[in-house]
């Protein structure tokens, strides 16, 4: 029961309850017994917006989250299911609104950024056919979003300037030096 709950907490940190008056910024869930005590090292950026068409309404949630490298960060995008509060990043909900919900993106990659002009962005796809997504849009805007930043694409662990028609395995995005 122990080993559920911290990968609950993995996934969703923000689930436990706050622990102000123990120690500022310490958070705690519950665990049959047990309270799991926990604290944000590198606090994760959770971006919610909301995709509207033919599904419904779906809450969307943009997650930063620290990589292995210092200041670097991996976008995940997710929809967040309403009854148990996990965000499933494998889904596909088609729900009629591709190029909102990139547009979407693209602006909390620009807030992210500009609010830490020294990080980089990892990302890419749950699957190959949604990494292939990324590429289009990238190509598609190319030329607006190289105005701001530098854009690299990942081939087989090798990181090469983003080249259009090339199909990257990931991709890495920073502002540029200006």
């Amino acid at each position: 029961m122990l080993k559920l709950s911290c990968k609950e907490i993995g996934k969703n940190p923000e689930i436990g309850k706050e622990y102000d008056e123990i120690n500022k910024n310490l958070f705690g869930l519950h665990s049959g017994r047990h309270i799991i005590f926990y604290q944000f090292i590198d606090k994760f950026e959770i971006v919610k917006f909301v995709s509207d068409g033919p599904n419904g309404k779906i809450t969307k949630i943009v997650l930063y989250q620290p990589m292995n490298e210092p200041d670097l960060y991996n976008l995940a995008l997710g929809d967040l299911d309403s009854k148990t509060g996990e965000i499933d990043f494998d889904i596909r909900t088609n729900n009629g609104d591709r190029d909102m919900i990139l547009a979407t993106i693209t602006e909390t990659v620009y807030a992210f950024l500009y609010s830490r002009p020294t990080y980089s962005i990892h990302f890419k796809g749950s699957d190959s056919v949604s990494t292939r997504l990324y590429q289009m849009a990238i190509s598609n805007y190319f030329d607006k979003l190289s105005e701001d930043f530098e854009i690299q694409g990942k081939l087989k662990n090798e990181l090469l300037r983003f080249k259009k028609g090339v199909n990257f395995d990931a991709f890495i995005i920073q502002l540029k030096n200006k």
